[in-house]
């Protein structure tokens, strides 16, 4: 089955300065803050779009300013499990997920990428209009997945792994 990144979906930076760096996108830019995840930063929307975010912001030291991941939407849960299954296949390391996020409800797989930072699979994302009233949680497991999976190499009676029955 195809199973490719259909759109750029949101991209999340590390910032030293969560206040300067969130003014600026929404009094500058006009976009809307969505939530937040109280000790790591605010998830944003330009308000022309509905998704849930096209940003998010991380507090950082200041060395650690710079991209986190690149998220990119793909077409369904199905396809995101049938990609990630298929990177992990071919040797790339998963970094975190198969799972579900609280803020946006988006399914989630992530990976190192060779460019320093992480790569997503994204899929599902919330819906939101200007009547939206953004949540506040604490940064935590409960906050940041509702459901986190794992890759299970045997699950069915058996030969071990990687021996032919």
């Amino acid at each position: 089955m195809p199973a490719a990144p259909r759109t750029l979906s949101h991209v999340v930076l590390f910032v030293p300065d969560i206040d300067i760096a969130a003014d600026f996108y929404c009094s500058r830019l006009g976009f809307a803050i969505t939530d937040v995840l109280k000790g790591a930063g605010p998830f944003l929307r330009p308000k022309a779009t509905d998704e849930h975010h096209t940003l998010f912001f991380i507090g950082t030291p200041e060395y650690m300013q710079g991209c986190e991941h690149l998220a990119f939407h793909m077409g369904g849960p199905t396809e995101l499990m049938v990609a990630g299954t298929r990177f992990v296949k071919k040797g790339y390391q998963s970094f975190w997920g198969p799972g579900r996020h609280k803020f946006g409800s988006n399914w989630f797989w992530y990976f190192n990428s060779p460019l320093g930072c992480h790569f997503e699979y994204d899929a599902d994302m919330d819906k939101h209009n200007d009547s939206w009233v953004a949540r506040e949680a604490p940064m935590g497991a409960e906050a940041a997945q509702i459901v986190l999976f794992e890759i299970r190499e045997k699950w069915a009676p058996g030969p071990p792994p990687g021996e032919k029955g």
